[in-house]
């Protein structure tokens, strides 16, 4: 049983990389890690790892299947085999090798939008299923749905049936924020929001996230540091601007980690009670991550302030 407490339980795992950028061998050793630090969340997709992320995961869950929570989603796969499969493990050491090459890599990977449709939804279902090695799915998630379909009357019906059938344990969505408010007006259905969450990408709105808790709803955060390029872009930022270089040292976030660490605090104060996802594969960054959940609370109102700094001398 990994030393669970409230601040690691926070804490969500991002398997989007696991069989793509990192190797499976590479991968089940940050699950571990991740496990024996206290995080017990595991969000994939079958888009995730080219396509591999999903049995990754399963091959590690399988042995601590009632400890952890595994979230997967419909809606998005991906679109890589022949050849693309192939020479997988190659791309990745020559990555690994030149890592200026990877957003070249990025760019070569292709996902299909599936449609929402009944059939569709339960063979994806029974597919997760399958890759995970499970007989249940604790959340599965619309993932980055035409906002309209999560009212779908037909759509609620099957999802409901997984949730009868007891393949599925709750049910979510995984988007923007109009998907998270139609999810709101389907209280019955749907028990958790997936919302992308920092300064630069700021699409969780605190009055609506806060009434969605106020109803007994999840909240799951991701993007904190890299989606959106967010620790590039302050990094950068900070880099090239001393007064703004200044604000952050004088609110504590100083050194070369002061963009990494803001990014992290900012995303975890911003979601409390909630899940915030990080993709922490290295050991380092693992380690980093766990600290910086433990020195929580931070004053939330200043980190806001910083943000709106950012947002004001981005649009000046």
């Amino acid at each position: 049983m990994p030393p669970s407490d409230k601040m690691t339980a926070r804490l969500g795992f991002g398997c989007a990389s696991l069989g793509s950028r990192i190797s499976p061998a590479d991968a089940e050793a940050a699950l571990t890690r991740a496990y024996d630090a206290g995080i017990a969340w595991f969000d994939v997709a079958p888009s995730y790892g080219d396509g591999q992320a999903e049995a990754i995961l399963g091959r590690f869950a399988r042995k601590h299947r009632d400890r952890v929570t595994l979230c997967t989603k419909i809606g998005i796969e991906a679109n890589v085999g022949g050849w693309k499969a192939a020479i997988r493990p190659l791309a990745r050491n020559i990555v690994a090798a030149f890592p200026a090459l990877r957003r070249y890599a990025t760019r070569a990977r292709t996902v299909t939008k599936l449609p929402l449709d009944p059939d569709t939804i339960r063979q994806s279902a029974e597919r997760s299923l399958a890759r995970l090695g499970t007989d249940r799915i604790d959340l599965l998630m619309l993932h980055d749905p035409i906002p309209g379909d999560v009212l779908r009357e037909d759509i609620a019906e099957v999802m409901t049936a997984l949730i009868r059938s007891g393949k599925v344990a709750a049910l979510g969505v995984a988007g923007d924020m109009e998907a998270a408010r139609n999810a709101a007006s389907r209280p019955d259905l749907y028990s958790t929001i997936q919302l992308a969450n920092n300064p630069f990408a700021p699409n969780a709105d605190a009055d609506f996230i806060e009434a969605w808790r106020a109803d007994g709803k999840r909240v799951v955060t991701h993007s904190a540091l890299g989606a959106h390029g967010a620790l590039a872009e302050l990094s950068a930022r900070l880099a090239s601007d001393s007064a703004l270089r200044r604000r952050f040292d004088d609110a504590g976030y100083a050194g070369p980690t002061q963009a990494a660490d803001f990014l992290t605090d900012y995303a975890l104060s911003t979601n409390p009670g909630g899940v915030t996802l990080f993709s922490a594969a290295r050991p380092d960054h693992l380690a980093a991550l766990v600290d910086r959940a433990h020195a929580l609370p931070r004053d939330v109102h200043m980190l806001r302030a910083l943000a709106t700094e950012l947002s004001s001398r981005i649009d000046a």
